[in-house]
């Protein structure tokens, strides 16, 4: 089984105030390799984004030393029986096969739950937590006005807050046979995910009807995926793509991943400028993200006996 070589674009241009021939024919790269990257694999490497790798780093490491805590120490910021997300640590329900841990963030602090050890992972998470925001706002903004040719602002203003964004810190533990798998295949249920992992592997796609590893990222590397809602607002020209993640034989992995979504009042469906105004009929019904969001939970709280059986954004097909 080959890996799969992922595209990679360079944000420095869009970073950068110089507006000469040789930034603009550099943009106008960057936005060629990110269109056809959402079009044929719904995702792709971000390079120079403006992170700190050195920020990363210490966050990945403060991460493992958390999951590797005696499990009443972990226990001691679990999720309030309350909150609207289980904000704080579990353990991931998908299946009884099931290996992976998270803590999850979520900006409505009434409900965060952050462990006191160690003692920079809090103050970690919500900086990772303002830095991504940053970088998801700069991708959408060059996918609505680069790469769709959408309105400007229109989804900055459709996204209009970082209310329903998520930050889970992932663990998924050393295991003796590399086919345990971590976390079963789904699509993610957003706009946009951000993924910073170790070197651990284990990433992988379904492409063709084949499970295909990601090549680990390089130093400087964040993963961009495209999500549900991006798919269903361009009426399938951006793909959400199927994924998993297997358990890598002999070590553990941790990783972040930012999810960035609209707020749970909004409607969704396809855009006019990819039904009405191209005479395309929509692909999809229209519905509320908090509705959709509400029926992916219930899902993975009982989850279904297999994968074909798992609420997808299949649901709302037409």
């Amino acid at each position: 089984m080959a890996n799969i070589e992922i595209p990679t674009v360079d944000l420095s241009h869009f970073l950068s105030n110089s507006q000469g021939d040789e930034i603009i024919d550099a943009r106008k790269r960057a936005i060629g390799i990110m269109s056809k990257a959402c079009s044929d694999y719904g995702f792709f490497y971000v390079i120079n984004h403006g992170v700190s790798q050195k920020h990363l780093n210490r966050a990945l490491q403060l991460s493992k030393i958390f999951f590797e805590y005696p499990q009443e120490e972990k226990l001691k910021c679990k999720p309030k029986p309350e909150a609207p997300f289980p904000a704080g640590y579990s353990q991931a329900k998908t299946s009884v096969e099931n290996n992976a841990y998270f803590l999850m963030f979520h900006p409505r602090c009434g409900f965060n739950v952050f462990p006191t050890n160690p003692p920079e992972l809090k103050e970690t998470q919500e900086e990772m937590f303002s830095q991504f925001s940053k970088l998801s706002e700069l991708i959408a903004e060059i996918i609505n006005d680069d790469c769709l040719g959408l309105p400007h602002n229109l989804l900055k203003e459709y996204i209009d807050d970082s209310s329903w964004n998520l930050l889970l810190t992932n663990y998924y533990p050393s295991v003796s046979d590399a086919q345990n798998v971590g976390m079963l295949q789904h699509k993610d249920c957003n706009c946009l995910s951000l993924v910073v992992q170790d070197d651990a592997g284990g990433l992988e796609y379904l492409i063709n009807g084949e499970w295909i590893p990601i090549i680990p990222p390089k130093s400087g590397e964040i993963l961009v995926n495209v999500g549900d809602i991006l798919q269903v607002f361009t009426n399938d020209k951006y793909k959400s793509t199927l994924h998993r993640v297997v358990s890598p034989e002999g070590r553990s992995r941790n990783s972040f991943v930012y999810s960035y979504n609209v707020h749970g009042d909004k409607w969704i469906e396809p855009l006019p400028q990819f039904t009405t105004e191209i005479q395309e009929l929509p692909k999809y019904r229209r519905f509320t993200y908090k509705e959709y969001l509400s029926l992916r939970l219930s899902n993975k709280q009982n989850p279904s006996q297999t994968p074909e059986d798992a609420v997808t954004i299949a649901y709302y097909e037409i």
